[in-house]
């Protein structure tokens, strides 16, 4: 499927995620599906996060009841809308983007977030099963998405999914429902400790990087851009290679 085709399926399960997951969401909120942010299609470099803010949908960002063309358009079109300011939390990622020599901005960076649904903030959700089971269930959409970002080279990551899971071992755990391999270390130590991974796509491997601090840090988010700095060499050779091997097989 691509993308505009993807994003016409979580319109039409919009209806059953509210009511399955009510409890996730704002009742106030038009909650729509955003499972990514910029051209994904075209971008050398994919940033992941968790899932959308609901602060994208507050104050006449959106459009009420948008179209499934018109969600697609807003979506690939996010980052060079002069009437619509990106979101601030997309900062801390594009100041670390630009260390390797990427932007959000000229399309050869994206965004692609685990789920596509603007939930409530955890930190308001007393239970956070349901919404692991939420990410759980939209992983396949991930792992279409990322699919279909046919020029990528490099996947960044970083932070939690929930406090149990680092971003690394829910995918490693959930790895059967993304459709491709999922390797590398799960652990580390320290603080914005970093470890290396790889997705095994249908025809490529591409190299992951995950930082343990997220942009959504209140004190310390500035461990992002600084581990991101200390292996950006590293990183710039990734993104300069010509190919990556086709995968043996899913672990």
């Amino acid at each position: 499927m691509n993308t505009s085709s993807l994003i016409a399926a979580l319109v039409e399960a919009r209806d059953d995620v509210l009511v399955s997951h009510a409890a996730l969401f704002d009742t106030n909120l038009d909650i729509v599906p955003i499972p990514y942010f910029g051209k994904i299609e075209t971008a050398r470099v994919i940033t992941v996060g968790l899932n959308p803010s609901d602060g994208e949908l507050k104050r006449g960002r959106w459009p009420a009841a948008p179209t499934p063309q018109e969600i697609s358009f807003r979506l690939t079109s996010y980052f060079e809308n002069p009437q619509v300011m990106p979101h601030t939390w997309f900062s801390t990622w594009e100041h670390s983007l630009a260390l390797i020599g990427a932007s959000y901005y000229d399309g050869t960076a994206a965004h692609l977030d685990l789920s596509p649904w603007a939930a409530r903030p955890l930190k308001s959700i007393d239970d956070p099963n349901p919404f692991l089971n939420l990410v759980d269930e939209f992983l396949p959409y991930f792992g279409q998405f990322l699919e279909s970002a046919s020029m990528v080279k490099l996947v960044l990551m970083a932070g939690t999914v929930t406090k149990k899971y680092y971003m690394p071992k829910f995918l490693r755990r959930s790895r059967h429902r993304l459709g491709f391999g999922f390797i590398g270390d799960e652990r580390g130590s320290g603080d914005g400790f970093v470890t290396n991974h790889s997705f095994e796509l249908a025809q490529r491997i591409v190299p992951g990087f995950f930082c343990s601090v997220s942009p959504s840090s209140r004190t310390n988010r500035q461990l992002l851009p600084d581990r991101i700095r200390e292996h950006a060499d590293h990183l710039r050779k990734l993104l300069v290679s010509s190919t990556h091997p086709q995968p043996k097989g899913m672990p």
